[in-house]
């Protein structure tokens, strides 16, 4: 397996079935075994749908994982880790036990038929935009070249609205303990 240089890529957990922030943590613990470091993440956001609307609210975070692998890589073992957790993709945008989108890593850009980086609808999402913001303020759109505060404060701001954050919820913290760094020596 090729490995590449450490880069930091950012994730979306997204799910509306069972226990979000439960299965957010196993989400968690599956990225870290696999190698991907996790090194920051968000309190879990409450939203209204995206897409198909006459569905449960969604609990929506963003972590941050360091690794060394491959975007595609990547790619594949998010869609693995669904698969375990037991995200069944019958309709889009609908209910889901879990959704892991990888939204930026680094600078990379892709456009293909599995991936596309930075994420097509991250920009447009405040159900992203938001925990992102909490961990990722510096960090800039490759394409757009705007950060991540500067494309939320450019959103709408209707409650209303699909994908909308609802700020009458409490934040919720994940159940999940970040490790401290590990050192490399023996």
């Amino acid at each position: 397996e090729a490995r590449y240089m450490m880069k930091t890529s950012y994730i979306a957990l997204g799910g509306n079935l069972d226990d979000p922030l439960l299965t957010f943590a196993r989400a968690l613990k599956l990225c870290d075994d696999a190698g991907y470091r996790v090194v920051s993440l968000s309190r879990a956001y409450t939203s209204l749908p995206w897409g198909h609307t006459d569905q449960s609210p969604f609990l929506n975070a963003v972590c941050a994982v360091n690794h060394d692998k491959d975007v595609f890589a990547l790619l594949w073992d998010l869609l693995t880790f669904e698969r375990i957790l037991g995200r069944n993709r019958t309709t889009e945008n609908g209910p889901r036990v879990i959704d892991l989108d990888l939204l930026i890593s680094g600078d990379t850009i892709v456009a293909s038929d599995q991936l596309t980086l930075p994420h097509r609808m991250m920009h447009a999402r405040p159900f992203v935009l938001a925990p992102m913001a909490e961990i990722a303020t510096p960090v800039r759109h490759p394409i757009l070249g705007k950060t991540v505060c500067e494309l939320l404060s450019q959103l709408p701001q209707d409650p209303k609205a699909p994908g909308a954050i609802d700020k009458e919820q409490p934040l919720h913290d994940i159940p999940y303990a970040i490790e401290p760094a590990r050192s490399s020596a023996a």
